[in-house]
């Protein structure tokens, strides 16, 4: 498994968004590819749209690095990348039927720091919408409080590489609308290797240290994950409703 991970820009339809790129096995001509990212307005007018895309990769160039790697279901958009040669770097070229091409992006490699584990199995991935403001308390010599740290309809994504026992890696990817120190549409993501899926694999947990921590319940026969998820230094505790975008052993 490969994961790729940055930002989207796509005309005033997608502006600054999260976008992530998921390969459940290789990066060979009619492998898997899946898609995630969020349109800021959509075709349609709407606001705040999440977007997944599962697919192959539909042609591989002369040269390997080069992917055609997926159309999307009406064909009006194309996404083509090229790999570093380490395969750290995605670099990913959006454009539509009408020949409008946006520029280039770079997608970080998300390292799992599993050896050859991940390369070998596939996934389960869910996705949902993340509300949540996290307010800091204010201190006597602050003159303007600090923005908060949220996430108002922020895509959401969670992915879980397939494989047994209580250490599996986990892959949590968001962005934060605003944080205490003025930044917008700040990617946020977190990856542990011990992920805790006890009972049957329907309980989870990862990332429990100082800075953050998540525990959910996998429900509906694997169909829905409810999550928890919690911030150092705040107190509120954020409830996730995730469904099931993609699953692949």
């Amino acid at each position: 498994m490969h994961i790729y991970s940055g930002k989207l820009n796509w005309l005033n339809e997608a502006v600054n968004e999260r976008f992530s790129i998921v390969f459940p096995k290789n990066l060979k001509k009619g492998d898997l590819v899946c898609g995630f990212w969020r349109w800021t307005t959509d075709a349609s007018g709407k606001k705040n749209v999440n977007q997944n895309y599962i697919g192959t990769i539909s042609d591989v160039g002369p040269e390997e690095n080069k992917l055609v790697l997926f159309n999307t279901k009406d064909n009006f958009y194309q996404f083509d990348a090229v790999l570093s040669e380490n395969d750290t770097l995605l670099t990913v070229t959006m454009s539509n039927r009408n020949g409008t091409k946006a520029e280039p992006t770079t997608l970080e490699e998300v390292r799992l720091g599993t050896g050859n584990l991940a390369a070998k199995v596939g996934c389960t991935v869910y996705s949902g919408t993340l509300n949540c403001t996290y307010r800091a308390p204010s201190l006597s010599f602050e003159v303007v409080p600090k923005p908060p740290l949220s996430a108002v309809d922020e895509m959401f994504v969670l992915i879980v590489p397939a494989s047994s026992g209580f250490k599996i890696p986990a892959v949590a990817t968001w962005q934060w609308t605003t944080t205490p120190d003025g930044e917008t549409n700040a990617n946020a993501m977190r990856t542990d290797d011990a992920m805790d899926s006890a009972q049957g694999g329907t309980v989870v947990k990862f990332c429990q240290d100082e800075s953050s921590a998540f525990d959910g319940e996998v429900q509906e026969n694997g169909k829905a994950l409810v999550l928890n998820m919690r911030q150092a230094g705040y107190l509120n505790v954020i409830k996730l409703q995730l469904k099931l975008a993609f699953s692949h052993g």
